[in-house]
């Protein structure tokens, strides 16, 4: 028997795996209580562009997100009713994007915290699928 390859082309299709299987594969990183200023600062600043649309973003019921300098503690995710955090370090995030393709996720810095004002790094950035082991250019 013969397929027409229209068909072969879903049969492959519909066997990549998707972001969002790759995600529950992974499993969402719980909010926990804040222990440090610094956790609540981080919480504070992932929530707003994770609620509210910039202009940049566009908010999505899952994010990824990723501190580049270390480890990101469920202590500095927010509890959001309507949006499922993923914190991934970087390595991570490109494997994701090798399996599932091109992946877009949120980097926050830990916070500089001096008396009564806290500086905050947060940034909107896409990890693209390597293409036969390299690298995309632009």
């Amino acid at each position: 028997m013969r397929l027409a390859p229209a068909s072969c082309v879903v049969f492959i299709c519909g066997c990549a795996p998707t972001l969002q299987n790759e995600l529950a594969k992974i499993g969402p990183t719980r909010a926990e209580a804040p222990l440090t200023v610094e956790d609540t600062v981080m919480a504070l600043v992932l929530a707003q562009p994770s609620v509210h649309r910039t202009a940049s973003y566009e908010p999505d019921h899952q994010v990824i997100v990723a501190n580049p300098t270390g480890p990101l503690t469920p202590h500095a995710i927010p509890a959001v009713d309507s949006v499922t955090f993923f914190a991934l370090d970087t390595a991570a995030i490109q494997r994701l994007a090798d399996r599932a393709g091109d992946v877009s996720y949120v980097t926050i810095a830990v916070p500089q915290v001096r008396r009564d004002t806290a500086l905050v790094g947060i940034g909107y950035v896409r990890a693209l699928k390597h293409i036969g082991g390299r690298s995309r250019a632009f």
